[in-house]
């Protein structure tokens, strides 16, 4: 890795250690970035993921407010903070029990390194996730690279997706351009849409289920479990931006969110309540996919529902 070409990156620093931090600051300066941000606390960490000067990549310790840490990677990669939620993320632990490093990958960080961090190994691990980002996927509860299989069985079956790296762009010693924020905008949308879609497959999947059992067994109680399944991918949903090629969604969530409070209220739920259920789910979906048709079939489905009642 060209240590001139990285002149125009930006680090994001954050170690607890004032010792280390500055020996970890002056070797990301060897490496070559032109700029570190090197922090002392958690709150300008968050300072620097909107500062003008936007991260390309970001050096984190873990060993102190991990969990705080744990959700800023997270809020980064939802696109809750910052602009750019596929930047290149390192954690450093000296302590990587098994459930720190679960807890670490699942918020979406790209790698994960143990301490004390040499120089060289630093740069080697910066230069192979500057040439080798791993594709990302979206899945209800997780938005980053793709695991070793096994890793997180949730997302063995979600699309991988090739995702924007600022780091490799100016690597190659250019700037970043219009265009290049753009396609980060552009790849953020998809997989807002993708998580969305995620989440509303089991919702409908659930509600078919149950629709089913409460059409043959009329005032049948025991619904609880799948009730449940269902409010909790629906929070998931809370905190999404929605693209602005789909911001009529928000309308449709909405009504969901009340379906499923009477669903919740109820002590015998109905046939026709997960029904509802369903179709607000299918309806959200086809609008995701762009189907007008799909989503007019779920309309005049709707409209027969109440006609018959």
């Amino acid at each position: 890795m060209d240590s001139q070409k990285l002149k125009s990156a930006t680090v994001v620093l954050f170690e607890n250690n004032g010792e280390m931090r500055r020996l970890l600051k002056s070797a990301l300066l060897g490496i070559g970035f032109g700029f570190v941000h090197d922090c002392r606390t958690v709150d300008q960490v968050r300072d620097a993921a909107i500062a003008d000067t936007k991260p390309d990549i970001y050096v984190l310790d873990l060993d102190y407010h991990k969990d705080v840490i744990c959700e800023i990677i997270s809020d980064i990669r939802h696109s809750r903070l910052g602009d750019n939620p596929f930047v290149i993320i390192i954690g450093m632990t000296q302590y990587p029990e098994k459930m720190t490093i679960q807890h670490v990958l699942d918020a979406g960080t790209d790698d994960l390194v143990a301490k004390p961090v040499s120089s060289k190994i630093l740069s080697e691990r910066i230069a192979y996730l500057t040439k080798n980002r791993k594709d990302f996927v979206a899945t209800p509860g997780y938005l980053g690279p793709k695991r070793a299989k096994g890793v997180r069985p949730d997302d063995e079956e979600a699309a991988k997706v090739k995702v924007p790296n600022s780091l490799r762009v100016k690597s190659t010693g250019r700037a970043l351009t219009k265009i290049d924020e753009i396609e980060i905008k552009r790849a953020a949308n998809s997989f807002t849409l993708q998580r969305l879609y995620g989440i509303m497959l089991p919702i409908i999947n659930i509600s078919t289920e149950m629709a089913e059992i409460a059409s043959s067994n009329p005032g049948k109680n025991g619904f609880k479990q799948e009730i449940e399944k269902i409010v909790v991918l629906l929070s998931e949903i809370n905190g999404i931006e929605m693209p602005e090629t789909v911001r009529d969604l928000n309308h449709l969530t909405t009504s969901l969110e009340k379906v499923v409070d009477q669903l919740v209220e109820a002590s015998s739920p109905s046939s026709r309540q997960f029904d509802i259920v369903r179709l607000h789910a299918q309806a959200i979906a086809a609008t995701m996919r762009g189907d007008n048709q799909g989503s007019g079939d779920v309309v005049s489905a709707f409209s027969n529902m109440f006609q018959d009642s």
